[in-house]
């Protein structure tokens, strides 16, 4: 999954775009009470689940998912045009 410079970059080469910031909650506690191993596992899931829903395509642009930190995912939007935010 591409990381923060591919993220930089296509936003630099892009039209405007939306981002979203997705956070796995709690994570250190979970690798602290199960395995590390688990921890790395549930990584991989959320990027594969990431990856694969951000492939459809938003007002005719193909979004996508970047991994952007040890838990932390960003999707970028394309296309949007009107800043929103959640509370």
């Amino acid at each position: 999954m591409p990381g923060w410079r591919q993220l930089r970059g296509d936003l630099k080469r892009g039209t405007a775009a939306a981002v979203i910031f997705c956070d796995l909650d709690h994570l250190k506690y979970f690798n602290y009470e199960n395995a590390p191993s688990l921890g790395d596992e549930l990584l991989r899931r959320a990027a594969t689940i990431l990856s694969s829903r951000s492939e459809h395509a938003w007002h005719g642009h193909r979004r996508h998912a970047y991994r952007i930190g040890g838990d932390e995912f960003m999707i970028r939007l394309p296309g949007s045009t009107e800043m929103a935010s959640a509370g």
